[in-house]
């Protein structure tokens, strides 16, 4: 879903944007308020907390083409579930963890 995307997005690179973008964001997809809602506490015009927030998406969309931490999380994260998996098996193939974390950690992951 777009919306879980850039929340997690702003997760990742939420504190390189400005202090009103984040507070936009924030209200937005985090506290789920309207755009309205926004200008209206902000005293400013629906449109500027629009452009703000499209700009906002747009920088964080931009950052994460170049440094990629979106993808790597969820293939770390599909790893680790295969990881869990198989120590759920009663007979865990240690060889076979061993690998996936590997893995995981190639990557420059957690």
């Amino acid at each position: 879903e777009e919306r879980f995307k850039v929340i997690m997005l702003y997760d990742f690179y939420g504190a390189l944007l400005t202090m009103r973008q984040q507070e936009y964001i924030q209200a937005h997809y985090l506290e789920d308020c309207s755009i309205t809602e926004i200008a209206e506490e902000h005293n400013v015009s629906r449109q500027a907390v629009h452009d703000a927030i499209k700009r906002a998406e747009a920088i964080m969309l931009e950052l994460d083409k170049k440094l990629n931490l979106l993808e790597r999380w969820n293939k770390e994260r599909a790893l680790l579930k295969e990881v869990i998996k198989e120590l759920e098996l009663e007979k865990v193939n240690i060889e076979k963890c061993h690998k996936l974390v590997k893995e995981i950690l190639a990557d420059g992951g957690v």
